[in-house]
């Protein structure tokens, strides 16, 4: 029991130590700073609250199988007549760890997983070997939000969220991945999901403004990235656009990959059915094959989106 303590600490504060450093690495971070809001520390209170939830839930199924490994130890020491197979016990030992920690989404099964690049340690969904990074399918989740924010990450794993910026680089860095964004219509159109493929994907860092590269499309949804390939990302608080007469990320309240402004806004404002309230003030997707919006594809607002990586 005490070692079964001694793992659930250790998880605990492993996952308390990095949302630390990353917030105090982090220029103007709120922790240690006199002007802290009490909203951001709310925030931070509730996410390493479903982490340590999670974090319990995986120790009770690590106690399991560290249980199921000492009863095959224990059979191979009582019985010394008996040919233990070593390779076998080592590969149990590698399943266990396995199921900790992994580096991305790569042969993993769906649902929350635990993921641990060189630098960060941080929560996601897996879906059929995908990473998923954004996914929006209620409006519960306001997108309309500053630098800092996209940064950081912000949401709940097991409803809206996106992931962050730290922890999106902290993937693409340990090889090349592809990305695929999946689109949902309202029932008006039948609540048909396409899809966008793209097989280059990556991502600058914070000081080249998170610049995208995007290419080589296939899909059903319609090329909408190709615009924003080499854009820089815009937030309402950092214009990096090529619009000289404004901010789009403040004309369309969203956040994302502008020029002038875009063909995609997938971070803005939820609706609660498909017609935008203002044109392109909407989480649209202009390229969609067909003519499904009013007056066009940029009053159409879809009802889910998702956003994910996979190592090529």
């Amino acid at each position: 029991m005490r070692m079964n303590n001694s793992i659930g600490k250790l998880f605990l504060t492993v996952s308390l130590m990095f949302y630390i450093i990353q917030d105090n690495n982090a220029e103007g971070g709120t922790i240690g700073k006199k002007n802290c809001k009490k909203q951001d520390l709310w925030e931070m209170r509730d996410t390493i609250t479903g982490d340590v939830t999670t974090l319990k839930e995986e120790v009770s199924n690590l106690r399991e199988e560290v249980s199921k490994l000492k009863k095959e130890v224990s059979t191979c020491a009582n019985k010394p007549d008996t040919k233990c197979d070593s390779a076998e016990l080592r590969e149990d030992i590698q399943k266990i760890l396995a199921t900790v920690m992994v580096p991305d989404c790569k042969n993993q099964q769906d649902g929350r997983v635990n993921i641990r690049t060189t630098d960060r340690i941080f929560q996601t969904q897996c879906i059929n070997g995908w990473l998923v990074f954004a996914q929006r399918f209620d409006g519960s989740v306001d997108f309309y939000r500053n630098w800092a924010d996209y940064k950081n990450g912000f949401g709940q794993i097991n409803g809206e969220y996106f992931l962050g910026f730290n922890n999106i680089l902290s993937i693409l860095k340990q090889g090349s991945y592809k990305l695929r964004i999946e689109i949902t219509t309202w029932p008006d159109q039948g609540n048909v999901t396409k899809y966008a493929e793209y097989s280059t994907f990556d991502l600058a860092g914070e000081s080249e403004q998170y610049r995208i590269t995007v290419s080589g499309y296939s899909g059903t949804a319609g090329d909408g990235m190709a615009y924003s390939n080499n854009a820089k990302f815009t937030t309402r608080d950092q214009d990096r656009d090529t619009w000289s007469s404004g901010n789009c990320a403040t004309r369309e309240f969203g956040a994302w990959w502008y020029k002038f402004c875009t063909y995609a806004n997938l971070y803005g404002p939820y609706m609660s059915s498909s017609q935008c309230d203002v044109r392109a003030r909407c989480m649209y997707w202009y390229k969609w094959p067909q003519s499904i919006g009013h007056p066009d594809n940029f009053g159409y607002s879809f009802r889910e989106i998702r956003m994910m990586i996979r190592r090529v």
